[in-house]
């Protein structure tokens, strides 16, 4: 047993060699299958030892063939496994509560071994598993604000968080704390200050008619302490995928709403909605701003193009009344529908959103022609930004710490260019 783990060693036919010995490790608390770390088929052991600490298990392997016992050691976290001694001797008994010190006695002596392994467990050379450990990616990283020296890693493997330290080079190349089978595929795991907070319990709710699941279960885990520190039951959170979610201050969770229509704030002490953001769906400033309308009137769809190019100058002077009076309705009927779209476009789902560095202000995008900026204090519609020549995405974008501009990339649907806006989000318009 480990402070966190119930290991349970088996021995395996192995090809021709014979046994092989796996680790299989179960939680300390619930019991339940976490994961498996595998040895060698040189491995004799008879007789395994944990530290103190729990962070290595120290195995005694004699052999009566040669005469001689390797000390050989896995660690429970990074599963690395290696071979670090060797000497004369067979030992009868053996203690490792520390890897300073560590203590066996041999058959016919009468004194006790002392190994100091501190100094060779770094020692990437002596390791000896012909098992390499499955190598997965890295899906997201999040940096641990109040402690900027810390950056969370979370695997591509289901339930695996590792923590690492970038501002120790000489732990550049290891993570210093990692964390195995703490959330399954169907849960939300977010991080912030070296807290994990975990979505799970998803049911359908006890609340509402609608049969369609929520989160209910919030487990908070320190990656500090290296345990469970909260279990809040009673939430109605509505499923999103993890990239919708964000952590903020004071325990409130920001999200979309079912249909994504509009942004929504749990706050996770109560389990209740705190707020929620939605749209006015008023004319932005953006509108009124001459110098945009001058720039917006130059610039006509590739269609709306087309059809002027047809009528020639001569032909304008040839034309009838009746005709001149067509053409402008035409015309008339093709902008007003053209700002039908446009007006359409409003009532898209969210499809991104963008939250400033100090909480203050978020962005959202909707697959449209404009965007939606929005105070979080006092959970406002601040601004719509519009541009008719371009779709507006936040996939390349960034918003500065206090909110106050943002950078888009564009694509000019006439022109077919490619350019940047710097928008003035204090004032709704394009920056000078």
């Amino acid at each position: 047993m480990t402070p966190h783990y119930l290991l349970v060693f088996c021995r395996y036919p192995y090809k021709s060699q014979g046994d092989i010995i796996h680790i299989e490790l179960f939680s300390a608390s619930t019991f339940q299958y976490q994961r498996s770390i595998l040895g060698c088929g040189q491995d004799l052991v008879s007789q395994v030892t944990v530290t103190r600490a729990g962070s290595h298990v120290v195995a005694f392997c004699p052999s009566t063939r040669s005469g001689t016992t390797d000390i050989i050691v896995w660690n429970l976290e990074t599963e690395d496994h290696k071979h670090l001694a060797r000497f004369p001797g067979l030992v009868t008994q053996g203690m490792c509560f520390d890897l300073r010190f560590c203590l066996g006695f041999c058959r016919g002596e009468r004194f006790l071994r002392q190994w100091n392994l501190v100094s060779r467990i770094n020692d990437q050379s002596l390791t000896y598993n012909t098992h390499r450990v499955r190598r997965d990616g890295t899906q997201e990283v999040i940096p641990m604000g109040k402690v900027p020296r810390y950056v969370l890693c979370r695997s591509m493997r289901p339930g695996t968080i590792r923590v690492w330290n970038v501002a120790r080079p000489r732990l550049a190349g290891r993570p210093v704390r990692v964390e195995h089978g703490l959330f399954a595929n169907t849960d939300v795991a977010l991080a912030r200050d070296l807290k994990l907070y975990i979505l799970t319990g998803r049911g359908p709710s006890s609340f509402t008619e609608s049969a369609a699941p929520v989160f209910q279960t919030l487990l908070v885990y320190d990656l500090l302490k290296r345990s469970y520190i909260k279990r809040q039951t009673g939430l109605f959170v509505v499923p999103c995928p993890q990239k919708d979610y964000t952590m903020l201050k004071d325990h409130i969770l920001l999200g979309l709403s079912e249909t994504r229509d509009h942004l929504i704030l749990w706050d996770l002490d109560s389990g209740y909605i705190k707020g929620r953001i939605k749209p006015s769906h008023k004319e932005s400033l953006l509108s009124n701003t001459p110098a945009v309308k001058d720039r917006q009137s130059q610039i006509l769809p590739v269609k709306e193009h087309k059809a002027f190019q047809l009528v020639m100058p001569w032909d304008r002077r040839m034309e009838t009344h009746t005709a001149k009076r067509r053409r402008l309705e035409r015309e008339a009927q093709r902008e007003k529908e053209a700002q039908r779209q446009l007006d359409q476009e409003k009532f898209n789902a969210v499809d991104q959103y963008l939250l400033s560095g100090d909480e203050q202000v978020v962005v959202c995008s909707y697959f449209a022609h404009h965007l939606n900026v929005f105070c979080m204090g006092t959970l406002d519609h601040l601004y719509t930004l519009e541009d008719r020549s371009s779709l507006l995405s936040l996939q390349t974008a960034a918003l500065a710490h206090t909110g106050g501009h943002l950078v888009i990339s564009n694509y000019g649907e006439a022109q077919h260019t490619p350019y940047l806006t710097l928008w003035d989000l204090k004032r709704g318009v394009v920056g000078a």
